[in-house]
């Protein structure tokens, strides 16, 4: 018997293994053969060359494709629907958020303009962008996007960036509220101020100077404007160029906000500041808000922070917040009365002049029997270029100015009021009324 039979077997048993593991441009090797010692060194220097390539392999962690190496972004690329974070960028304050922002770069499928139609895919489960419409707050800077995050009932306290609004990176946590200013972003948890270039990486600048609680920020290139409110619900508006240094502002004299409070917002590159006005605040040469059931409440712009303009055409209902595209910016509206409602304002001018829409675009209203609501028969939202409209029946449009619109194939399901997310190469839609064992959320790829 051959004394080094086993050994034989044993190495081209790993011969083979090794094969495996090889690119196919290498040929595999041929059978065991030659002296009995060199086998045995032969076996050896195999073991370790498999160890080297199969161990790794075996501890590998395992999550979605989504990373920086080429074969991550090719499958990425490959299943344009997957909305997914990047394991590899993923960091907290605490460690201190990922160095990496590769993941900012993947390319993925879908075309910005001339949309036709969408692929539609589940939201993965591991995804920031489960949940429902309003735990999202996103922003459209110069290198994507960022996004807050609201965790179950409590105020958002996640941040996410984007490059492309499918792969996100999550920043530091806490944090309720994020803008993008002259130097990039800014995110705020509580008092506590991070900044960041490029939305991978973030740095820890200090503690806020306000003089109470930020509750809205935005930001232009010009700095970042705050609304403060203290433990009395009094609201004031501030201004900082870093967003750690805070002076008031003074918007009017005399304005007093009502217990709603104002909120701040940037749309195109300019700054808005929407809020009702409590009774006997002033507005300046017009006078006095006198004590009324009527709800008093205005849009103001600017574009350096400091100095603002009150826009006209407001129909007395509560801004929400504004959707921007290249020709046009849409008011969402709130009206503030029982049984409630919702309006759209139209600006072409961007935010000077606003036009009242009852038809609500191409929507028309929601039917309903008996008192309710007055509501548009599904939504409509932006990605900053393009407004995308979808009727409750599965009729969708697309528009960049919101007067012209263009029909375009949906194939999404039902949509519901603020159930739509339009991101730079698709649509994210939520269940209009999320309940446990609803249906996810879904994406759609432009195409």
């Amino acid at each position: 018997m051959n004394p080094f039979h086993d050994s034989d077997e044993v190495l081209n048993e790993w011969r083979d293994i090794a094969d495996r593991a090889t690119p196919p441009a290498r040929a595999p090797r041929g059978s065991a053969s030659g002296s009995p010692w060199a086998a045995l060194l032969t076996v050896a220097v195999v073991l370790v060359l498999a160890a080297a390539v199969l161990v790794p392999r075996a501890i590998a962690p395992i999550g979605p494709a989504v990373g920086n190496s080429p074969a991550a972004t090719e499958a990425v690329t490959a299943s344009p629907a997957t909305v997914v974070p990047s394991p590899s960028a993923i960091g907290s304050a605490d460690s201190g958020p990922s160095q990496d922002s590769a993941a900012t770069t993947v390319k993925t499928s879908g075309i910005p303009d001339n949309w036709q139609g969408f692929d539609w895919t589940p939201v993965a489960d591991w995804s920031p962008l489960l949940g429902a419409a309003d735990d999202h707050r996103v922003v459209s800077w110069a290198h994507g996007y960022a996004m807050t995050q609201r965790i179950g009932d409590t105020p958002p306290s996640e941040v996410w960036a984007s490059a492309d609004g499918v792969n996100w990176i999550l920043g530091p946590e806490p944090v309720s509220l994020v803008a993008a200013g002259p130097a990039g972003l800014v995110a705020i948890g509580g008092q506590v101020v991070w900044t960041s270039p490029d939305g991978a990486k973030w740095t820890k600048a200090g503690t806020t100077s306000a003089s109470t609680y930020i509750t809205s920020i935005a930001g232009n290139s010009s700095g970042f404007v705050a609304i403060t409110s203290d433990a009395s619900g009094n609201s004031a508006v501030e201004f900082s160029s870093d967003a750690l240094h805070w002076s008031p502002v003074t918007v009017e004299a005399g304005l007093k906000w009502d217990n709603t409070g104002p909120i701040v917002q940037e749309a195109n590159g300019r700054l808005f500041l929407m809020g009702g006005l409590a009774a006997g605040s002033g507005l300046g040469p017009n006078g006095m808000v006198l004590l009324s059931t009527v709800i008093n409440t205005h849009i103001w712009w600017s574009d350096d922070g400091r100095t603002w303009t009150r826009s006209t055409g407001l129909d007395g209902s509560y801004g929400a917040y504004i959707d921007a595209a290249s020709g046009g910016l849409l008011l969402h509206t709130d009206y503030g009365s029982i049984p409630g409602g919702s309006g759209y304002l139209w600006s072409r001018d961007n935010g000077k002049t606003w036009t009242s829409d009852p038809g609500f675009g191409p929507l028309g209203p929601r039917v309903c029997e008996g008192e309710c609501g007055n509501f548009p028969d599904g939504a409509i939202g932006s990605n900053g270029k393009t407004f995308l409209a979808v009727k409750s029946d599965g009729h969708a449009w697309t528009s960049t100015d919101g007067k012209t619109w263009k029909p375009i194939a949906w194939g999404g399901g039902s949509v519901g009021l603020n159930s739509l997310v339009v991101l730079p190469r698709g649509v994210l839609v939520y269940p209009a009324s999320p309940n446990p064992g609803d249906p996810p959320a879904t994406y759609g790829a432009a195409k």
